[in-house]
């Protein structure tokens, strides 16, 4: 497995057991190696693909993974991509189009709430055979993350947060896992899975366990929920 200039400084790296392996447009020798990791949810396997934000040269693994996988919405993190130069961007701005060889992205619609912005993706897709194909991908950006606390800003916000992105992938036809991407593809996104665990065993059972919650995430990923 080459996964040489795949993955930042200290990355969690996911075992292959529970990781997606990227099988369209893989040149022979190629690797089919991308920093992601399937965590199930409460009532579904493979609910969430966690990942890492792409790097500046790992953009079309990233537009490939979200492809095959047929995600039905993408969540972020990372509030300052376009200004980061260790972070690939996938997505241009308003009705621009982004190239990335097999690989078109137009954002649609820009919209949001006081905690995050709603994007619309087109991502487009040509085949060996020059055929197009196209699907539609909400992205949600939670922008209400407190740097200095490393914490959400409000845990109303963030749970409000949680309920957007469960709406826009049932309203999504793909069926797909639901993609959180973050700096390091562990700390923020693992939280991100942790609460909405809680929240779908609550709502079935009406009793939680934090500490199997986060035992569940950080079995699929080693840095989630870091010890301060």
């Amino acid at each position: 497995m080459k996964i040489t200039g795949k993955n930042r400084a200290n990355a969690d790296i996911p075992g292959d057991k529970n990781r997606p392996r990227l099988n369209k447009g893989i040149k022979e020798g190629g690797s089919d190696y991308i920093n992601a990791v399937f965590v199930n949810g409460h009532w579904r396997k493979k609910r969430f693909l966690v990942a890492q934000t792409p790097l500046p040269e790992t953009v079309e693994d990233f537009l490939t993974l979200i492809y095959q996988e047929s995600c039905s919405c993408i969540v972020s993190f990372e509030t300052d991509i376009g200004n980061n130069e260790s972070v690939g961007l996938y997505f241009p701005a308003e009705n621009q189009v982004l190239n990335k060889r097999a690989f078109s992205v137009e954002s649609l619609r820009q919209d949001g709430k006081a905690y995050n912005t709603r994007r619309t993706l087109m991502l487009r897709h040509t085949g060996e055979h020059k055929e197009t194909n196209e699907i539609s991908i909400p992205q949600l950006e939670f922008t209400a993350w407190d740097s200095s606390r490393n914490t959400p800003r409000s845990a109303s916000e963030f749970l409000d947060f949680i309920d957007d992105v469960e709406e826009a992938s049932r309203a999504s036809t793909s069926g797909g896992p639901i993609l959180i991407h973050c700096i390091d593809g562990a700390s923020k996104s693992g939280l991100f899975c942790v609460v909405s665990l809680l929240l779908q065993k609550m709502a079935i059972e009406h009793e939680v366990s934090v500490v199997n919650a986060v035992r569940k995430v950080k079995a699929r990923r080693r840095l989630a929920i870091p010890v301060r």
